[in-house]
């Protein structure tokens, strides 16, 4: 069980990843046994499952800062207490998960480009930029306005996106041939294709 659970070499962990993460695990029995205990065990549930060590000043105040923003709250159990994530909470933690993401490059190009395409209303424009921003860290590239370009292999965190934030009737996601023109992409993407090649 802790195999599935470590995030040990994930670079770019943090505290309320960690929280977040934490929460969302089922089937951890040990939990605290009052209200006033729940972030020090807490504390001991991070460092077991995922390897990171925080002090309960900084597991307190990050705690604070979650449930103000209705990301976790608290729930009993026969056990006793412990965190739960609210829906919010799930879609920050995939957003989270997102992030930590990485695309795998293939040695040999299979000429299919892979396109998403999103018709996301002026009324969402806050989920319109950020589903933007994050396919540009992915590295997509613009083909036309809110259609974006990838040479590789990347439709399970297309879906995780499109889960995250809450686009997933205003995306599209296809596999295409070559098309007059790809050939600057190509360059872009470094895949060194030559013209119709």
């Amino acid at each position: 069980m802790k195999k599935e659970l470590t995030l040990k070499n994930t670079k770019a962990f943090n505290l309320p990843f960690s929280i977040l993460k934490t929460a969302c695990i089922d089937g951890i029995t040990d939990v605290a046994q009052s209200r006033s205990n729940i972030n020090q065990t807490l504390r001991l549930l991070i460092d077991e499952f995922l390897y990171h060590k925080y002090p309960l000043w900084r597991i307190n105040k990050t705690v604070r800062a979650l449930r103000a923003r209705g990301l976790i709250k608290m729930v009993r159990s026969q056990n006793g207490w412990r965190y739960a994530l609210t829906e919010n909470g799930k879609h920050m933690l995939v957003k989270y998960e997102i992030k930590q993401c990485m695309i795998k490059k293939h040695k040999y190009w299979d000429k299919k480009w892979r396109v998403v395409i999103f018709d996301i209303r002026e009324i969402h424009r806050t989920r319109r930029n950020e589903l933007r921003k994050l396919l540009i860290s992915l590295g997509f590239k613009l083909l036309h306005k809110s259609v974006w370009l990838f040479p590789y292999p990347c439709d399970d965190i297309v879906e995780l996106a499109k889960t995250a934030y809450g686009v997933r009737h205003n995306t599209i996601y296809l596999v295409c041939g070559r098309f007059n023109g790809d050939e600057w992409f190509a360059f872009d993407f470094n895949i060194g294709l030559a013209p119709n090649g």
